[in-house]
């Protein structure tokens, strides 16, 4: 009779763990699918730093790969980061911040180093009416805009974007389109930056690009 009971109790409790794990699971992916649902936010704001003070309202952490920026409007907001991502920025940068609730997109620095302390009447200007869209991942660049929610960027952002991508080790993609509907695709990929054509008959092909030509092809869709 003892046996049994503990058959059923071992039994019970496997049963019970399931229970909690498909359920931890599904909370998971609710949470997920939240913030996928959540629309791109880009706004003007300056790099506060890494483990800058937080104040009493906020529940995060101090430590770890965290990156702070104010907004225009004083909000102090904080994001986990991965490690490479942090070292891009230096304090007081200002630019264009873009999230999706919680989470980091991209940070597009337009202004010199400042001081973060003093008022934030900082210079960080409004995206430019004319520009063009922007979507694709560069992993080095901590920069991810999925193709369904595209980023405007203006010349002046895109130009610097191109040049930190010049830089970069890591392999990545971009999709660059104009209000004509012109557009450009352009990646890195072992070690060569390519243009991507994709024909009518769907066949792609790639041109290999200096930084030179891949500067110039850049500044066409203006």
């Amino acid at each position: 009779m003892g046996s049994e009971w503990v058959i059923f109790f071992s039994a019970f409790f496997i049963v019970l763990a399931i229970v909690a794990s498909l359920f931890a699971l599904r909370t998971i992916r609710k949470e997920r699918q939240k913030r996928e649902n959540q629309p791109i936010e880009t706004l003007p704001a300056m790099f506060l730093g890494t483990n800058y003070p937080f104040d009493s309202q906020s529940s995060q952490e101090t430590k770890g790969d965290i990156v702070t920026f104010r907004l225009n409007d004083q909000r102090i907001m904080s994001f986990k980061v991965k490690p490479s991502v942090k070292q891009l920025y230096q304090k007081g940068e200002s630019g264009h911040l873009s999230f999706q609730g919680p989470e980091f997109v991209a940070f597009i620095v337009t202004g010199k180093n400042q001081d973060p302390e003093a008022d934030s009447s900082f210079v960080s200007k409004e995206p430019e009416a004319s520009g063009v869209m922007v979507y694709g991942e560069a992993r080095g660049l901590g920069l991810s805009i999925p193709s369904l929610k595209p980023l405007h960027f203006s010349q002046q952002d895109l130009q610097r974007l191109i040049d930190d991508l010049k830089e970069e080790d890591s392999d990545w993609f971009l999709v660059i389109q104009n209000d004509r509907g012109e557009s450009l695709q352009i990646e890195r990929e072992n070690d060569l930056i390519r243009k991507c054509t994709l024909w009518k008959e769907g066949v792609e092909s790639a041109t290999e690009l200096s930084h030179k030509d891949l500067t110039r092809q850049v500044r066409q869709l203006f």
